[in-house]
């Protein structure tokens, strides 16, 4: 599932990794909705390759981070492109919330054919395997307040458990929520809505 999933980043072999929630689900073996891509570069000279190689479309996504969205074609789902958020692709993971959301799989240069090698330096695969969730960083929550609504949206939609340094975390820096931009709360509050069972991530939240 994840030689499958990374495959199509094969235009973009090495200077490109598959990192977040699409590798951490492929892992998971569920299903690929989108896949978030950490680029050495120029986005948008990347998302123009890309969507040459799969006839595929785009557009910016975000200005203030140079994101860009490459859909449709022949992809199996949309790609969404950022520079790498530091000098390195390990300073990149460092910036991320969960360690199950820092492992990096990096553009298939074979063009898929060989198993792919994760960078997992904080543990991911670990977590994965204990069907944990545990921040990167104590500094997560307080980087970006939005975190705290994603940890129990994750842990009802994944059926994880809470790491306890995270849930002291949460509970320390939850007044951080008020100076979160609205519309992104309420973004992250319809996706619990939408659960099979959002009562179990309120509950959490509680």
């Amino acid at each position: 599932a994840l030689r499958d999933a990374v495959a199509p980043l094969a235009p973009l072999a090495g200077e490109a990794w598959a990192v977040g929630g699409g590798v951490r689900d492929a892992l998971l073996g569920r299903a690929v909705a989108d896949l978030d891509v950490a680029v050495a570069g120029d986005a948008a000279a990347a998302a123009a390759r890309l969507a040459r190689a799969h006839g595929a479309g785009r557009f910016r996504l975000s200005r203030t981070f140079g994101a860009w969205r490459v859909h449709g074609g022949r992809l199996p789902f949309a790609v969404d492109l950022t520079p790498l958020q530091g000098p390195d692709l390990e300073a990149d993971l460092a910036r991320r919330d969960l360690t199950v959301n820092a492992i990096a799989v990096p553009a298939p240069a074979d063009g898929g054919r060989e198993p792919p090698r994760p960078v997992d330096p904080h543990g991911g695969l670990r977590d994965l395997d204990a069907r944990r969730l545990r921040l990167v960083s104590p500094e997560a929550f307080r980087t970006d307040p939005v975190r705290l609504l994603r940890l129990p949206r994750l842990a009802a939609q994944l059926g994880f458990s809470v790491d306890p340094e995270a849930a002291s975390r949460a509970r320390a820096d939850a007044a951080g929520l008020w100076r979160a931009p609205g519309e992104r709360l309420a973004d992250e509050l319809l996706r619990i809505a939408a659960l099979p069972r959002p009562d179990r991530a309120f509950a959490l939240m509680d």
